[in-house]
């Protein structure tokens, strides 16, 4: 037998890897088992499998999987890595006999990863497989594994069978039925057979199924939760963590079950309390954060200051004795006197509202204009008929179009084209389309706007434009989060630096279309409730995202310059307390969740905006003349691989349909 020494074989991961992610994830491959020894072992054969499971290559390891999985008849197997993607692998060929006969045949030592107990997730959400097993006993033990995951450190591990049921169910609530119906099914099956731990209680809860649990059981279980499973139970049905909320009444027994929540809990309860406002939720929080002196009197040195900070700050108003309290033992005082950062540094005159004069409104458009031609006339005639307008606009120079990936492609391409381009995307990785067709995948408009056309186009002042380049200096380096927070920030400082009062602020994405307004769609109303009753108009408010916690939409808003200062300053003053470590709280630019933590800390309603929305417009799509020139262009130095072929005769098929 040859083999392979340990040098060799880490050259030869790295250079398929490479080889994969630069488009040629089959060759790639192909040279990885080429480089193993004449039979390989485990530790090669999770390589193998994991190259072959992420870049589409199944059919090709098949042999090797199934191979794999009968030899464990004969000796011992204990990769747990190898286990999880040739778990993976057979999956996706739809061998799901020999999946099955494979894991009931592990030892427990051969299960304790996190990669295995994700992809068994995933094989417990496939509609393909629950149809096709639902009358073999094997699938019973295959979601007990699932649900009990007991062997591995639950502590740093939430449970994956319940984030995974909440992202399949949100994403996907077409599916919801399927799972939700066959998961209960197995539960009733196996019930008897699970150990009662904090995993299977909340899956319970997550199913509805919580009935026949006694209360003290429940409460313990959602005592020690990790905060991502309960942002995942709630993301689903608000109405099951709701139910459980009432257990804290049953018996009397409310200050013993409100004390032992862990402060963790409490500020997901505090922050589920502003995506969904709840009585029940309201008087625990309450309750716990009234007794932080005496729960924390004889460990003052040990207070997690990253919770109480937020909890203190959040009850500042409503319980100032204990704030005080708290920043006189605080460890070290002086961190929170930065953090005043949170509250609005400025104060800004209050509307004057007359019925005598329309409604002055600034308007703040920022982020990349795709398709604002044609999107601002929708939010001119149905947002702002009846105002007075002042407009300021912050973008970039490049109109910008949407990332080709498979599930965007369709903004960009059309015809036969998209079809063959979603199905090579897919089979070979949207990192490695990017590597392989770079011409195709990072088109932008040849074309530039400048000041004077915008200023043109939205009819506002010169002085009120300004255009940047993403391309140039610190910009290479942002992310899009860190590009959007720094459009709205400087729209709104021209705003503020204008001088110019205005009664509210309407802050909007260029692309960002209109269908209609709702009846409850009026500026006086909207002004009053935002300067009076500190609302903040969004285009959706306050979620509980299962996995990115609170968040709002970040595309467009509404609300008096007070509240639009806050938000505007979000990108500064949450990585402030960022660096606090303060826990949930997005350290660093991050899609809807710096407006919603910044809107969240100031105590800040947030509603939805009356408003009936329309897509994101991009520019027009590419016409086949021009996709076929840009895959000439990208296969132009090398020799047309099985890909390339199917692209250009999709691209040339669409040039002669006149597409």
């Amino acid at each position: 037998m040859v083999l392979v020494s340990e040098k060799d074989w880490q050259q030869a991961q790295i250079t398929a890897q490479k080889m994969a992610d630069a488009g040629q994830p089959a060759e790639g491959l192909a040279q990885l088992i080429a480089s193993a020894d004449m039979k390989p072992g485990d530790r090669q054969l999770a390589s193998i499998f994991q190259i072959a499971s992420t870049y589409g290559q199944y059919e090709a390891v098949l042999p090797l999987a199934e191979s794999y999985a009968a030899e464990r008849k004969t000796r011992v197997l204990k990769h747990r890595f190898c286990n999880a993607w040739v778990i993976d692998v057979l999956r996706k060929t739809q061998r799901y006999n020999t999946v099955m006969d494979l894991i009931c045949s592990f030892e427990p030592d051969q299960m304790a990863s996190q990669v295995f107990y994700h992809n068994l997730s995933i094989l417990m959400h496939d509609e393909s497989f629950l149809r096709a097993a639902q009358a073999d006993p094997r699938l019973e033990v295959l979601f007990v594994l699932s649900v009990e995951q007991k062997h591995i450190d639950e502590r740093a591990f939430p449970s994956k069978f319940i984030l995974r049921n909440s992202t399949q169910f949100v994403a996907a609530p077409q599916a919801y039925t399927t799972f939700l119906l066959s998961h209960r099914a197995l539960m009733e099956k196996v019930e008897s057979r699970l150990n009662e731990t904090k995993n299977t209680l909340l899956v319970k809860l997550l199913l509805d199924m919580v009935g026949a649990v006694p209360q003290n059981t429940l409460i313990s279980a959602l005592a020690r939760a990790h905060t991502r499973e309960i942002n995942a139970v709630w993301s689903i049905h608000h109405a099951h963590l709701h139910r459980l909320m009432s257990l804290f009444y049953v018996d009397g027994s409310f200050d013993a079950a409100v004390d032992a929540l862990s402060p963790e809990v409490i500020l997901c309860f505090e922050k589920l309390g502003a995506s969904n406002p709840d009585t029940g939720l309201t008087l625990i929080t309450n309750s716990w954060v009234d007794r932080i002196p005496k729960r924390y009197a004889g460990s003052i040195d040990c207070m997690p200051t990253e919770v109480l900070d937020q909890l203190a700050i959040k009850h500042r108003e409503r319980a100032p004795q204990v704030y005080e309290w708290y920043t006189s033992n605080r460890a070290d005082r002086d961190q929170l006197t930065e953090l005043e950062v949170l509250r609005p540094a400025r104060k800004f005159c209050a509307p004057r509202l007359s019925l005598d004069r329309k409604p002055r409104v600034g308007v703040c458009i920022s982020g990349q204009l795709r398709g604002y031609r044609q999107a601002y006339p929708s939010v001119k005639k149905l947002l702002l008929a009846g105002t007075e307008p002042v407009i300021f606009v912050d973008t970039w120079k490049k109109i910008g179009r949407k990332t080709p990936t498979p599930a965007q492609a369709w903004r960009m391409f059309g015809g036969e084209f998209l079809n063959v381009y979603q199905s090579v995307a897919n089979n070979i990785g949207y990192p490695a389309m990017q590597a392989r067709y770079p011409a195709l995948t990072t088109l932008d408009d040849d074309s530039s706007v400048s000041v004077d056309r915008l200023v043109e186009f939205f009819g506002c002042n010169l002085e009120d434009v300004r255009i940047e380049d993403d391309e140039a200096g610190i910009f290479t380096n942002f992310s899009n989060p860190q590009k959007m927070y720094h459009k709205i920030d400087g729209c709104q400082n021209m705003l503020e630096s204008s001088g110019i009062e205005v009664d509210a602020v309407l802050r909007i994405r260029p692309d960002k279309s209109v269908n209609g307004v709702t009846r409850l769609f009026d500026w006086h109303r909207i002004i009053t409730s935002s300067s009076f009753q500190k609302v903040f108009y969004a285009d959706f408010p306050y979620r509980m995202h299962s996995s990115s916690g609170l968040v709002i939409g970040d595309q467009a808003g509404i609300s008096s310059m007070e509240l639009m200062h806050i938000y505007a300053q979000a990108i500064h003053s949450t990585v402030a307390a960022g660096k606090l470590n303060w826990t949930d709280w997005p350290s660093a630019p991050r899609a809807h969740a710096n407006l919603s933590h910044a809107l969240w800390i100031n105590d800040v309603q947030v509603e939805t905006m009356p408003v009936q929305w329309g897509t994101n417009l991009d520019p027009e799509k590419l016409t086949a003349a021009t996709t076929l020139a840009l895959i000439e262009q990208d296969v132009a130095s090398r020799p047309p691989d099985a890909n390339d072929e199917r692209l250009l005769f999709a691209a040339r098929t669409d040039l002669s349909s006149g597409f």
